[in-house]
């Protein structure tokens, strides 16, 4: 039977009454160069025939009726017939689409369960969380809130799309046989291996922190998140060339939370000359983690022990898997701007400020229009010099004013990141 009108050999000729509608029928175009070959019907003795697929790559639509055609492809006439449907069948398609996977009794979701639909389309992360703990004696007043910390982020993730492969913790002490690595994929286990965790040992303070690192590095899968936490510098810092090899060959990013400082708590207690530790500090501490995170693309975090618990929010947000990181940079402590791009895909910019020597940094947002942005920015101060200011959609640029860095080096480091995606 004839499904269509002809409706003019002109391209720009907009189709906007060609269907034959009787009843309920479903039909589709023919197009030219496909394994099935529109019927013929001449179109100077018939202005009606079998609808084609329409536009100028499809010949069909010019040489056999009925002519035009009927597909909605664009919003262009020259292209589709139909473009002013084009809008309409895209929604269709949209809410079929989500129909066919998440209809409770007939999508694929419904049918074959959440388990195997996530695990099919490979929605659940298959990183690693991993945890590198340093559990000596000088940890004692840190692992409260370690643990707290460790427990609200691995929470937030059992149970959702966020939940990674599996859970590791890498300890780490003094002497090296105290060294130990736990992986789990369990959550509920990963929670109870954390509960159970105790502090001992370390009699001096350096740690054998880096042999930590290469344990969990060994055995994560590849794009994890490792955080580290320690209050003491490297014993091991010889293993640092392995362990940024490791976190490079892994596409690792290292993060480190350091909660003070043992060898400096030690040197006030020993007194005497301490330039040596001091130089041992600088190179095998500190120093040495913010080379490895700025290497791999990390972070470090220096907060007090009162604090830690504050750095969990900035965790939480770098674990989910719809987090991107846009830019990350350096900058002096003056006035600088940073311009980072956003595009409609994303829904939550997260633009992360570090000051080095730990007071609140001071800054402006500016949309793109150069005035400065009020609404839709929240501010969340975590204490130590770290700031999160999260922006909903648009895009801005960022500039630092009046900051001035008055110990260490004169540097700031805003990290603009953890992007979500209107597609989480």
């Amino acid at each position: 039977m004839d499904t269509c009108l002809s409706c003019g050999e002109q391209l720009d000729n907009k189709c906007e009454d060609n269907m034959i509608v009787d009843g309920f029928i479903l039909t589709s175009g023919y197009r030219s160069g496909q394994d099935v070959t529109k019927p013929y019907k001449d179109p100077s003795v018939s202005t009606m025939g079998k609808c084609s697929h329409g536009g100028p790559r499809d010949e069909s639509s010019s040489s056999v009726a009925a002519l035009g055609g009927i597909n909605k492809d664009s919003t262009l006439v020259s292209l589709s017939p139909h473009s002013h449907l084009h809008q309409v069948a895209a929604q269709a398609a949209i809410e079929h689409t989500s129909y066919f996977f998440d209809d409770e009794e007939y999508g694929i979701r419904g049918i074959i369960g959440t388990d195997k639909f996530n695990k099919l389309l490979q929605l659940k992360s298959r990183a690693s969380l991993a945890f590198i703990i340093d559990y000596s004696g000088s940890m004692s007043d840190d692992i409260a809130g370690l643990k707290s910390v460790s427990r609200d982020i691995i929470s937030s993730t059992i149970g959702t799309l966020e939940e990674p492969a599996n859970f590791i913790f890498s300890l780490f002490n003094d002497p090296l046989s105290l060294n130990m690595i736990y992986t789990t994929a369990d959550g509920n286990d990963a929670l109870r291996y954390l509960d159970e965790i105790r502090v001992f040992g370390g009699g001096d303070c350096p740690e054998y922190a880096m042999t930590g690192l290469v344990n969990a590095l060994a055995v994560c899968n590849y794009n994890s998140d490792l955080y580290f936490f320690t209050d003491a510098s490297a014993k091991d810092a010889y293993f640092g060339v392995t362990v940024l090899s490791l976190a490079i060959l892994k596409r690792v990013e290292l993060e480190f939370v350091l909660t003070g400082d043992c060898a400096r708590r030690k040197r006030s207690t020993e007194g005497g000359d301490n330039r040596n530790r001091r130089y041992r500090r600088s190179t095998d501490g500190e120093d040495l983690y913010r080379r490895l995170a700025t290497a791999t693309g990390g972070s470090v975090y220096v907060t007090s022990k009162a604090g830690i618990a504050k750095v969990a929010e900035i965790i939480k947000e770098s674990v989910k898997t719809s987090s991107v990181t846009i830019i990350k940079t350096s900058l002096p402590a003056s006035d600088e701007n940073v311009t980072f791009p956003v595009d409609q895909t994303i829904r939550q910019a997260t633009v992360k400020i570090i000051a080095l020597d730990r007071t609140t940094p001071v800054y402006k947002l500016y949309t793109p229009d150069n005035t400065e942005a009020t609404s839709n920015v929240t501010v969340s101060d975590l204490g130590d010099g770290i700031l999160l200011v999260k922006v909903e959609v648009c895009t801005f640029f960022l500039q630092f004013l009046r900051y001035q860095v008055t110990t260490r080096r004169n540097t700031l480091c805003p990290h603009c990141g953890y992007i979500k995606r209107l597609d989480q």
